[in-house]
């Protein structure tokens, strides 16, 4: 292209060209920084000799060939043999290509670029190509931008997908919860007033044997033999004792029933399929229906479960999905606390909110987990022991109330999930 090394050494000498307007010449240090070139490079990169001198060749080239020179001078002993296509940029960081040819100077002080310009045809084919490149580059990164919008939406379907069959199964709960009320309602009303007929007339009963206890002293000096046969057949009968045993017994058995039908009524309030999706409730209704059916795992787990709930007026909400919010909190608050260990739940007024909180004793989320909590799949348990939903559909009921969700590490150890519900003030506001 340009001659030996020796002709190059030559020219190197003569100040670097600066006659030519066609050979465009660089010197670069063994560091790599520009150590003089030509009017010719100088005019084409958009800058002065002085600008030029001590910067480095990368910040001349595009990215991608400033590192494939960096590499070739760092690697070769003796300058690379051929010529090379690099793309210089000039001061407005717009490309030109030169085909270049790197030499050493004997005294290997400075490595030599010396190019020219491409022409016609393969500036068109150069142009091009960085055109293909550039597209590429669009293309590239419009494909990662659609894989990452791809990659969110599957996410969102399937945290849609999770939440219809979560829906579909609350659904099937409640048309089964609400026959099993209806199976359950019928023999346990009768069966109640039964009993409380019953209780009647063991009252009748035994007033008619205290009667006949009051006569017996008299029947004694009539009919010894008769009255001996009575008093055998009450000891026999144990009536002292069924005068105090049987009232008590038919008591108790009233207050199970009495008990099974509380139970089938927050069981259909928890539930709500049968009304309206909105309609007021107040906290306090929906933290006692859901303590009362989490009670026997806090028992299981050996863990108390505690409420401290303000009297706050009812809100438009969606009962059923609110249940389920605050069971999810509780639950997971049960399982994160050791056995001795007391869960509580409190509702307060806070300004135009309704809070309620649910304070565990466990060891607290760790402060790198807490923006992931919520996130669908996302569970610290066990393989299976948890399907890490619980807390995202806590999230998604709390958002669609127009409330808010936050988790707090409180002094002394546990976590609090406080729920911030819009709503009428409590006593506190209107006082």
């Amino acid at each position: 292209m340009y001659g030996t090394l020796e002709e190059l050494s030559t020219l190197a000498g003569q100040d670097f060209l600066p006659w030519s307007s066609v050979v465009h010449l660089l010197a670069l240090g063994t560091d790599g920084e520009v150590t003089g070139a030509n009017q010719a490079m100088a005019r084409a990169l958009g800058r002065s000799w002085g600008d030029l001198c001590g910067t480095p060749l990368g910040e001349l080239l595009t990215v991608a060939d400033a590192e494939r020179v960096g590499a070739l001078l760092e690697a070769a002993e003796q300058a690379p043999t051929g010529d090379l296509l690099l793309n210089f940029v000039d001061s407005a960081r717009a490309p030109f290509t030169l085909r270049v040819l790197v030499r050493l100077t004997p005294d290997r002080g400075q490595w030599l670029l010396l190019g020219e310009r491409l022409d016609e045809e393969e500036r068109t084919l150069e142009s091009e190509l960085l055109a293909l490149n550039n597209e590429l580059t669009r293309l590239t990164r419009e494909n990662q931008r659609q894989a990452r919008e791809l990659a969110r939406t599957l996410a969102e379907l399937k945290q849609a997908q999770t939440q219809l069959v979560h829906q579909e199964k609350l659904a099937s709960l409640g048309q089964m919860t609400a026959g099993i009320a209806h199976e359950i309602n019928n023999p346990l009303g009768y069966t109640i007033s039964n009993l409380g007929n019953l209780g009647r007339d063991l009252d009748d009963l035994f007033g008619f044997i205290a009667t006949l206890d009051e006569a017996l002293p008299a029947l004694q000096g009539q009919s010894p033999a008769e009255h001996r046969r009575i008093q055998r057949a009450a000891e026999e009968a144990e009536v002292s004792y069924l005068k105090g045993a049987a009232p008590r017994k038919v008591t108790s058995a009233l207050e199970g029933l009495e008990r099974i039908k509380q139970l089938v009524v927050d069981l259909r309030a928890y539930s709500r399929l049968d009304e309206a999706e909105r309609k007021p409730a107040t906290l306090s209704e929906c933290v006692h229906g859901t303590l009362r059916f989490l009670r026997p795992l806090a028992q299981q787990h050996g863990v108390t479960l505690e409420s401290d709930l303000a009297e706050l007026p009812p809100m438009e909400c969606d009962p059923a999905a609110l249940n389920q919010a605050i069971s999810n909190l509780v639950n997971n608050a049960i399982l994160a606390s050791d056995r001795g260990h007391v869960v509580t739940v409190f509702t307060r007024a806070a300004g135009g909110w309704q809070e309620l909180e649910v304070r565990d004793g466990g060891s607290g989320i760790p402060e790198e987990l807490l923006d992931k909590v919520c996130d669908p799949f996302f569970t610290t348990r066990p393989v299976g022991e948890g399907t890490g939903l619980g807390l995202s559909i806590t999230a998604r009921v709390v958002k669609s109330h127009g409330a808010k969700l936050a988790f707090e590490r409180p002094v002394g150890g546990g976590t609090s999930a406080i729920i911030r519900l819009p709503g009428a003030a409590g006593p506190e506001k209107g006082a």
